[in-house]
């Protein structure tokens, strides 16, 4: 849509509406209804040009070859005919040039006519009453209001001689801040000058302030032929001149009031009203239709598709730092990234992209395994045939997938370097339906699905913990069945498994006789253990950290309690060349490592569930099912078993390397 357009069509708009004002408004007494109705219109005026609404048509391949060349044609038509029009004039260049002369006339007159006021302000005296300030002028003019400030002649104050109905007039256009509305049809004036509609506006709408003023005045038992006779007195001639300088504040004048006297009279009842404000919905409803912007987008049917041979098609996408990607030079996060995907290739439904899209992935460092497995999920929906990265393939038709998803025994480390802020949606609708149908579930009767089992493991290594408070808590899956007993060896077969190992050699050492001594010397004894006493103070002396019940305490306050207690259980150990750390607890210190996987490992750490222990995974906090999945899976490197914190046990898992 052009600029001339956008014009045209507002102008239509704001027309359209000024005549349902004419017609049916203006003279009811409606005015509250009135002012905001003639502030909307004319927002809807400008906006409702902007609008567009997409309407999908389902056409045919040849139907839409078709089409596009006659666009293409028409463009081609268009720009010839722009290119010879510009080698005479360059008009838009002279249109902007008078539009750019009047925007400084009028902004200049503006920003005078906010001075003007500013310095009555300033150079007179204010007389604050209440919300309100008077000012008092030097110079003859009718009273008028903008925003707080009432101007008022200096000496008909004094003389008593303005009217307590005048006052009560002027203050009801500062309590209802008529200078907001005047200030917004001011500044559309000046960017709209050359739209006479914008002239009757700015009239209607300093007339119904005019009505609301009034209708304020006349609520207080005032005499309505009393206050008409007042409003005469001051629509002198000289008056009126004089009301020409006050612009942009609300005034008495003299070609608003035949209007304002009938309208006084006037009595609108509470249906009208209501039947008024119905019509307005179909009008509206009618310029949506005729002014809005209606884009129309070809769909091929599903038959014609088939039909129809299609070359092959490529998604490019480079992987920066930082969750960023450019997809064919478009920026996208990982939040964006399926809305960003979706906007390529909408000629084509999944299906066929399935059969001919190929998607290369590009980085200038070494791609994860998480980030093919994030955008090969990404893409299930938005359809594929071939991922390309620089270290796998992936075709969907042959069912392959990520090397994340192929291992036989995933590890979560890969999920976590996916440094994702938070799970989508989607993805959240995803969990939450798997981990309820686990969780649904008799645990003596589980189905476990693996792929499944890896998608909940990855969304919830993306979720926020807020998510993760939200979310379906992680199943609890059971353990997984014992390995299969070895076949047994039938007669005359062979057996698969190897043979078992020779005995040791004998013995070469000295026999022994009856009433001889033994050649071999008898181990020596273990070695006295170091009293508690004695380590802690060597400890001390090493600079080793004390803690009490999980408390950090001095040296010599462990020195203490060792004295009074000597019964008190110590567990001392130093770890790469850090300090030692020396616990004192009352209660027995049971302390498991578990460098390889062992089945033994899953049922204490079922034990330690059971006591309510809090679960880890490098050094992350995670739900005990998780934790127990991975332990069970033996998807770890090393497991700590630590039931002293806190005297609150915990348990920390650290994935494979």
């Amino acid at each position: 849509m052009t600029l001339l357009e956008y014009i045209l069509k507002s102008a239509a708009c704001m027309g359209a509406f000024l005549l349902f004002y004419q017609f049916l408004l203006e003279r009811e007494n409606m005015h509250v209804f009135k002012r905001f109705f003639l502030l909307s219109a004319l927002v809807a005026s400008l906006a409702i040009p902007t609008l567009v609404f997409t309407e999908y048509v389902e056409m045919t391949p040849a139907a839409e070859n078709q089409t596009r060349l006659l666009e293409t044609a028409a463009e081609t038509a268009i720009a010839t005919t722009e290119v010879s029009d510009l080698e005479v004039v360059n008009w838009e260049l002279l249109f902007m040039s008078i539009y750019g002369l009047g925007l400084l006339f009028f902004g200049f007159r503006f920003i005078k006519h906010l001075v003007q006021i500013g310095l009555r302000v300033q150079k007179n005296p204010r007389l604050k009453l209440g919300s309100y300030t008077r000012v008092l002028l030097g110079e003859k003019m009718p009273p008028h209001t903008f925003f707080k400030y009432i101007f008022l002649n200096k000496l008909d104050i004094e003389k008593k001689n303005i009217p307590d109905e005048v006052i009560l007039h002027e203050e009801t256009h500062a309590k209802q801040l008529h200078s907001i509305d005047v200030l917004f049809i001011e500044l559309l004036q000046v960017l709209l000058w050359f739209n006479p509609l914008i002239y009757l506006f700015q009239r209607n709408i300093k007339l119904n302030h005019e009505f609301l003023a009034d209708s304020a005045v006349l609520k207080k038992n005032v005499p309505t032929r009393n206050y008409q006779n007042t409003l005469l007195s001051y629509l002198s001639m000289e008056s009126n001149q004089k009301y020409q300088s006050v612009k942009m504040a609300n005034a008495i004048n003299y070609s608003s009031i035949k209007k304002r006297f009938s309208i006084m009279k006037k009595r609108t009842s509470k249906k009208s009203i209501a039947l008024r404000s119905l019509l307005l919905i179909p009008v509206t409803s009618l310029l949506l239709f005729g002014f809005s912007t209606k884009r129309v987008i070809p769909k091929i049917s599903d038959k014609d598709t088939e039909k129809t041979h299609y070359t092959a098609r490529s998604l490019s996408i480079e992987i920066l730092d930082n969750n960023a990607y450019l997809i064919e030079g478009q920026a996208a996060d990982k939040k964006n990234f399926e809305a960003v995907i979706n906007s390529f290739n909408k000629d084509i439904s999944p299906e066929i992209r399935n059969n001919i899209l190929n998607v290369h992935l590009n980085s200038s460092k070494e791609i994860s395994n998480a980030e093919v497995w994030f955008i090969y999920n990404s893409f299930l929906e938005y359809g594929f045939y071939r991922i390309v990265a620089p270290n796998q393939e992936i075709i969907r038709p042959k069912g392959n997938k990520p090397f994340a998803i192929e291992d036989e025994q995933p590890t979560i480390t890969a999920v976590s370097e996916n440094k994702q802020e938070s799970a989508t949606r989607e993805q959240l609708r995803e969990y939450n339906a798997l981990a309820r149908k686990y969780n649904e579930m008799d645990r003596s009767q589980m189905r476990i699905q693996m792929k499944e089992v890896e998608k909940l493991k990855y969304i919830y290594s993306i979720m926020s913990a807020k998510q993760r408070a939200d979310a379906e808590p992680f199943p609890d899956f059971p353990k997984p069945p014992p390995p299969p007993e070895s076949p047994k060896v039938l007669k005359g077969e062979a057996s698969s498994n190897p043979p078992p190992p020779p005995p040791p050699p004998a013995s070469k050492s000295p026999r022994v006789l009856k009433g001889e001594a033994s050649a071999v010397p008898p181990p020596p004894p273990p070695p006295t253990p170091p009293n508690p006493l004695d380590h802690v103070i060597d400890m001390a002396k090493k600079g080793a950290e004390f803690y009490y019940e999980g408390k950090k305490i001095s040296s010599d306050r462990a020195i203490e309690l060792l004295k009074k207690n000597k019964s008190l259980n110590i567990d001392s150990r130093s770890k790469n060349s850090k300090k030692p750390i020396v616990r004192i607890s009352k209660e027995p210190i049971k302390i498991g490592r578990v460098d390889t996987p062992s089945q033994s490992l899953y049922d204490y750490a079922k034990e330690l569930e059971t006591q309510k222990a809090n679960f880890y995974l490098d050094g992350e906090p995670i739900p005990s099912g998780l934790a127990l999945y991975i332990i069970q899976q033996k998807d770890y490197d090393k497991v700590e078993t630590l039931p002293w914190t806190n005297k609150t046990p915990e348990v920390k898992i650290y994935s494979k390397a």
